[in-house]
């Protein structure tokens, strides 16, 4: 370095001030005071750029006049006018003069790897120089902070901060590749989280270094199933969008982007990853490895498996049972395609199963996810010839999907099959029979199943007072009871036993008979296992009944029969019983001894030609009217060879006789005019019998004029004529009439009457009347005037009332 004298006057100051503003602006275009943050860029063709990033103030000059725009101090106002920076070993490293910029030493800017080394460069100047020369192939971008200090005796320091850059030399080649790799392939569909690794390489294999790098990227996934969890770069790099930007790239460096996916259980198809160069500011040398792809298969996997359970705990032939398929995926993907086959063993037969088996198997499960599960219930019916024996029921499923382990694809039950036989006989015969007669039994066995009964028996003791003559259908015929033997009766099937005996010519009253089977086959249900039937034993006996009563009666009152029992033998009659059931519309009243208790009646025994007769009473319902027919009925626990006498009829003719009542009230005795008066009309019927159509008429006064009516079915305008209906016996009407008084004519008396369809023998009371008086309205009286005014009210009242009556 040159020596730089202490003290410059003040117009050699400003000169050199001139000279190196003009160097300044020749060189970097400067303008203004000197800047801090400056930039100053090594150009690929050895040039050099200086860019202005900031400004800074100084207080004032170093040995100048004060106020001079630049500081002046020793490499800044050298003789030749120059300014000069000085690497870190104190060398003039570059000059700024009239010139031009100038490179004046290469050492100590840039170590021997190409990194730009700034820290600790002190420059005598404003700025640092960051990288000044190519010594090494020093390339690339460095942050920088120098701290300018002057050598004069008012030193003035100042930092100055900025970057530097440095460019690879004109001309010099770099060879970028790209390629893309993956961690498996094929990738395991539903293996694991980040289960599928791509990575992409970019390398630069030349011995010159690279800046401004940036790798495209793409990927073509699958329509569902694999998610990108991360995209990661390696070093300084970033990703924005579909690019990855490197930037610088040392020769024979490699920086990687790590793409991590996650394929799941459901994904089928190819992943596939490009990468490509998209930009380097070098020429590169090879184009053709500048693009890499890498496609990895999905593989899928799954562990299909089945369980087959039985659902019905003790299932019997004949019955049904059910089974369930529990169709699992352990995975680790979807299991595509599922299939389920059902083997049922001999003597079963497809019932049912639940969806998507519900027409049978094979079926079609469809997809069943990893971790998951189908479940299929199948009921089938059993032989009823299947009791006591073992059987072996499998299923099986399977899947387009590989699976790892066929092993428990298929699985089997045994099952116990029991037998059960729900026997029920049956056992009839004549209700009656005739003392010395023949008489048959029929015996029915039916299995109601579930199960094929075998080894049947019928157990048959007969009573007393018969004797055995034959049996058919029994393995013993033609003496086949007590035990008779009818072998296997199949579920659904049945077994007839016919058994005829002769009854002892001495034998009356009940006899019973009951017959029980049994098996070795379970029975569920022993109630249905025995029956019984009773026959009554008797002597013939010809009984006949005789009815007389009245050809009319009235509705509402009664009617007496006489009736009369005969046997007409030949035997005698124990227990006779007469029943005669009150005909529509009566009821029972009363009777005579023996029958005073009411219908059915037990007359007790009646000996051969002996006789009972007694009188019955009905009450006529009152509504009744036209003809009732009042039938008798005897029987006995004899015999009747001639059913045609025993019963016998009565008919009547009912008319009907009411008598109708009617009541009128108002409410309103005293009214004005204009004021309205109501009415109050009240139909008693003291019956017996209802009344029907029955009708009101009611002719208002003079001076009155109808407003409403209610209870009539003309409604609300019911007068002169009111319909009222039918009113039962013992039962009333309400007709309410609402008029209007439009003349003053002192008392109006109103009267009504009832009529009906039903006779009614005392008409008397069939109308009624009922007056107000008409209130005029005068000048105020006094006291003596208003009671001769009442008195004279009350007279004519009186007379009206007379008049009425």
């Amino acid at each position: 370095m040159p020596d730089r004298p202490t003290a410059r006057s003040a117009s050699r100051a400003t000169r050199l001030a001139v000279l190196f503003t003009t160097a300044l602006f020749a060189v970097s275009a400067w303008a203004g005071p000197i800047r801090s943050g400056m930039q100053v860029t090594v150009n690929s063709d050895d040039s050099v750029t200086i860019t202005s990033m900031g400004s800074a103030t100084f207080p004032g000059s170093v040995g100048s006049a004060s106020g001079s725009p630049f500081p002046y101090v020793g490499g800044w106002g050298h003789s030749s006018g120059s300014t000069l920076w000085n690497d870190t070993n104190n060398n003039d490293t570059l000059r700024f003069d009239a010139a031009g910029a100038n490179i004046l030493n290469s050492g100590g800017i840039a170590n021997s790897n190409g990194n730009i080394v700034s820290d600790n460069l002190v420059l005598n100047g404003s700025t640092v120089l960051g990288a000044a020369l190519r010594a090494s192939n020093g390339v690339g971008t460095s942050a920088f902070t120098s701290t300018v200090s002057t050598n004069t005796t008012s030193s003035i320091n100042f930092t100055v901060s900025g970057t530097v850059t440095v460019a690879p030399p004109a001309g010099a080649g770099v060879d970028i590749s790209v390629t893309v790799a993956e961690n498996t392939d094929p990738v395991t569909a539903g293996s694991g989280v980040g289960n599928l690794v791509h990575t992409i390489t970019a390398t630069n294999t030349s011995t010159n270094p690279a800046t401004g790098v940036a790798v495209d990227f793409s990927q073509v996934l699958p329509a569902a199933g694999v998610a990108v969890d991360s995209t990661v770069p390696s070093g300084t790099g970033s990703v924005a969008g579909s690019t990855w930007t490197i930037g610088n790239l040392a020769a024979s460096a490699s920086e990687t982007l790590t793409i991590t996916m996650t394929v799941d259980a459901a994904a089928t198809g190819t992943v596939t990853t490009n990468g490509s160069l998209a930009a380097v500011n070098e020429t590169d040398t090879d184009a053709g490895n500048d693009a890499g792809s890498e496609g990895t298969t999905i593989a899928t996997s799954a562990d299909v498996s089945v369980s087959k359970t039985q659902l019905t705990a003790n299932p019997v032939a004949g019955g049904q049972v059910v089974y369930r398929l529990d169709v699992g995926n352990a995975g680790p993907s979807d299991a595509q395609a599922v299939s389920l086959d059902e083997t049922p063993p001999a003597g079963y037969a497809f019932v049912a199963a639940t969806a998507p088996c519900g027409a049978g198997f094979p079926c079609a499960l469809g997809d069943i996810t990893a971790g998951g599960n189908s479940v299929v219930d199948v009921t089938y019916a059993i032989a009823p010839n299947l009791g006591g024996q073992m059987v072996t029921n499998s299923a099986s499923a399977s899947s387009t999907t590989s699976d790892p382990d066929g092993a428990n694809n298929s699985d089997s039950v045994m099952t116990a099959i029991g037998a059960e036989a729900d026997l029920a006989l049956t056992k009839s015969g004549p209700a009656d029979a005739i003392a010395g007669n023949q008489m048959t039994y029929t015996v029915q066995v039916t299995n109601n199943g579930p199960s094929d009964a075998t080894a049947v028996s019928i157990a048959d003791n007969l009573p007393g007072g018969v004797t055995l003559v034959s049996t058919t259908g029994c393995a013993e015929d033609p003496t086949g009871v007590p035990t008779c033997s009818v072998g296997t009766v199949p579920a659904g099937g049945s077994a007839s036993v016919s058994i005829t005996f002769d009854i002892d010519p001495t034998t009356t009253g009940a006899i019973v008979n009951t017959a029980t089977v049994s098996s070795p086959t379970t029975d569920p249900n022993s109630a249905n296992d025995s029956s019984s039937v009773t026959t009554d034993v008797s002597a013939e006996t010809d009984l006949a009944i005789s009815k007389t009563g009245p050809a009319t009666a009235t509705a509402g009152g009664q009617v007496t029969y006489t009736i009369q029992v005969t046997n007409e033998g030949p035997s005698d009659a124990p227990s006779v019983s007469v029943d005669d059931p009150a005909p529509a519309g009566t009821s029972f009243a009363s009777a005579t001894a023996p029958c005073a208790g009411g219908f059915p009646c037990d007359l007790g025994g009646l000996a051969p030609t002996g006789s009972v007769a007694f009188d019955v009473t009905f009450a006529i319902d009152p509504a009744t009217i036209g003809d009732i027919t009042n039938t008798a009925t005897v029987s006995a626990t004899t015999t009747d060879p001639n059913a045609a006498n025993d019963s016998a009829s009565a008919t009547t003719t009912v008319g009907a006789e009411a008598d109708l009542a009617l009541t009128k009230t108002t409410t309103t005795p005293v009214v004005g005019l204009g004021d309205q008066v109501v009415y109050e009309l009240v139909v008693d019927n003291a019956g017996p019998s209802d009344a029907t159509n029955v009708v009101i008429t009611d002719t208002l006064p003079a001076g009155q004029v109808l407003v409403d009516t209610t209870g009539c079915a003309e409604d609300p305008t019911g007068v002169p004529t009111c319909t009222v209906g039918t009113v039962a016996a013992g039962a009333s009407a309400l007709v309410t009439i609402v008029t209007e008084v439009t003349a003053a004519s002192g008392f109006q008396l109103n009267t009504a009457s009832v009529t009906s369809d039903v006779t009614d023998g005392a008409v008397a009371n069939n109308a009624s009347s009922a007056g107000v008086s008409i209130a005029v309205i005068v000048p105020a009286l006094n006291r003596w005037a208003l009671m001769l005014l009442a008195l004279m009210l009350a007279i004519v009242g009186w007379i009206g009332l007379r008049r009425a009556i």
